[in-house]
């Protein structure tokens, strides 16, 4: 089992993630990609924005720690 798997099923105080919270982690992951590409301005801003949000359930569930940038 690789660090990305063990990250991808456990928080970070080591409990197993629920079905909600792995698909939580997956969405701002798929966002986190979304976010790094070359959008168009108002996509762009709508995208930081939706990732600001869950950015802070993943930090507040101890799912993720991502800091601000």
């Amino acid at each position: 089992m690789t660090m990305t798997d063990i990250e991808s099923t456990v928080d970070l105080l080591g409990t197993p993630l629920s079905p909600d919270e792995t698909e939580l982690l997956e969405l701002h992951r798929r966002l986190t990609g979304l976010a790094a590409r070359d959008l168009a301005p108002t996509t762009a801003t709508a995208v930081a924005s939706a990732l600001t949000q869950l950015t802070l359930a993943v930090n507040a569930l101890a799912i993720a720690y991502d800091p601000p940038a």
